[in-house]
């Protein structure tokens, strides 16, 4: 899996845009590139990796709660309440907005 979560991200032309427009602003430009480059790797790295670490064990405690209906009956349920609520604010926003 991190292997793929790997070729994915490596791929991924956002990351690229990522680096590309934000990592210039903190190298020091007197100092040697190489070192702040891999420094700059290590950490993305690290955390891309905590990151797919985190989302896998997130995604095993999910799977067995959902092995069961009425959990998934209940997500169902709680999801479809908390999307009115989201529409009926958007009702709400725009006509306070309106006026």
């Amino acid at each position: 899996m991190l292997g793929h979560a790997w070729t994915v991200t490596a791929l991924n032309p956002s990351g690229l845009t990522f680096f590309v427009a934000y990592l210039p602003q903190f190298l020091v430009a007197d100092a040697p590139l190489l070192p702040q480059m891999i420094a700059f790797e290590a950490t993305f790295i690290g955390l891309a990796v905590a990151n797919v670490l985190g989302h896998a064990l997130l995604a095993a405690l999910v799977r067995t709660a959902f092995r069961y209906q009425r959990a998934l009956g209940n997500l169902n349920r709680i999801s479809g309440v908390f999307l009115a609520g989201l529409g009926v604010a958007a009702i709400a926003i725009e006509a306070l907005a309106r006026r």
